[in-house]
């Protein structure tokens, strides 16, 4: 969309901005994407979205509480999700 929010992806170092009507605009739309960004690359709602596809599940668009445990385990499970 016009002024919707910029996106990145951060693998590949690119920052891709919507053609916005103003200089104004486009600050203002980067302050706020830095300032309430929940995600890296919607790392988290992926890995939930992939896992939840492979399941049959629905896919909830709240993906903010998911996260990976670092916590070595003694079990060797890699679906190290919790919610």
């Amino acid at each position: 969309t016009l002024d919707g929010l910029p996106t990145a992806q951060t693998c590949f170092f690119q920052l891709r901005l919507p053609p916005y009507s103003s200089q104004a605009v486009l600050a203002e739309r980067l302050r706020y994407a830095i300032r309430h960004c929940r995600s890296i690359d919607m790392d988290n709602y992926m890995l939930r979205r992939n896992n939840s596809m492979v399941s049959g599940g629905e896919i909830d668009s709240d993906y903010s509480d998911y996260y990976y445990d670092d916590d070595d385990d003694d079990d060797d499970d890699d679906d190290d999700i919790y919610d």
